[in-house]
C-alpha cells in the first residue's frame, strides 16, 4: 500500500533530520506497478538478481506500490530490507476483544459451548496468560506472553476432541456460574500487585468476562486459582 512508502519516507526524513512533503503525487492502482520489472529495478538500484532469489518480486512491488518514479526517490535496498523484516515477523493474534465485548454471566448450558477461553494472572512480579482456542485447535501459555500478541512461539498444545468436555467439567467444578463478574479486594497488607481475568467466547459469539484485583484471595472465588492451575496443567 502507498501508505507504507509514506511511513518509510517519514522514517528516512527523521533519520536525516530534514523536512519534506512526502509523496504528493498519488497514482491509481492501475499505474502503481506499471512498467516495473525486476530487470528495470536492478538497473536503477544497487540491488542484484541474487537479492531477489528468495523474494516474490511481484509481491514486493505490490507491497509498496512501486513505480519508476519511486525508484528515483527511495533507497530501494532499504525498502527490500524492511520487506524481508516484514516477511520474518511472526504472525500474532489479539485475543483481548474477548474481554472488550463481554457481557453477562455464564449459565450451565454455556459451558458445553465454549469456543475460546483466555486468562491472565498477575501476582507481584509474576505474570502469566493462557489461551485455549477450539476454533483454531491450539492452546497457548507463557509467563512472558501477552493476550494481545499471541503467536506460534507461545503454543503449547493442540486441542483434542475430549478437551471441550474436560474444560466444561472443570468449569462446572469451579462453580463459575455462581461467580460475580467483578471482585475488588482490599489492598491492605501487601505492596505487590494482584489481578486476574478470565474471558470466555461462546460458539454463538457471545463473550463473558470475570476479573478481580486486590490482596490474593481477598474477595476472590476460592476456586479461581485451582481452576487456572487445572487448565494450565491440561494444556501447558
Amino acid at each position: 500500500m502507498k501508505k507504507r512508502l509514506f511511513i518509510f519516507l517519514a522514517f528516512m526524513l527523521c533519520a536525516l533530520c530534514a523536512c519534506g512533503n512526502g509523496l504528493t503525487n498519488k497514482k491509481t492502482e492501475e499505474n502503481a506497478t506499471m512498467n516495473i520489472t525486476k530487470e528495470y529495478l536492478i538497473a536503477h538500484s544497487d540491488l542484484t538478481d541474487s537479492d531477489f532469489e528468495e523474494i516474490d518480486f511481484e509481491d514486493f512491488v505490490r507491497f509498496y506500490e512501486l513505480t519508476e518514479e519511486d525508484l528515483e526517490k527511495y533507497d530501494v535496498s532499504a525498502l527490500l530490507r524492511m520487506y524481508e523484516d516484514h516477511l520474518s515477523e511472526e504472525p500474532v493474534k489479539d485475543y483481548t476483544p474477548v474481554f472488550d465485548s463481554a457481557s453477562g454471566v455464564l449459565t450451565d448450558g454455556d459451558l458445553d459451548n465454549i469456543s475460546v477461553i483466555i486468562w491472565e494472572y498477575h501476582e507481584g512480579t509474576y505474570n502469566s496468560c493462557m489461551v485455549v482456542d477450539f476454533e483454531s485447535g491450539s492452546a497457548y501459555y507463557g509467563t512472558e506472553c501477552s493476550l494481545d500478541r499471541i503467536g506460534e512461539s507461545d503454543k503449547t498444545a493442540i486441542t483434542e476432541d475430549d478437551d471441550r468436555a474436560y474444560l466444561a467439567e472443570a468449569l462446572r467444578k469451579s462453580g463459575v456460574t455462581e461467580w460475580q463478574n467483578e471482585y475488588i479486594g482490599t489492598s491492605e497488607g501487601t505492596t505487590g500487585h494482584f489481578a486476574w481475568a478470565i474471558g470466555v467466547k461462546l460458539s454463538d459469539g457471545r463473550c463473558v468476562h470475570y476479573h478481580g484485583n486486590g490482596v490474593l484471595d481477598s474477595g476472590t472465588p476460592e476456586t479461581m486459582k485451582p481452576l487456572l492451575n487445572e487448565i494450565k496443567n491440561r494444556f501447558a
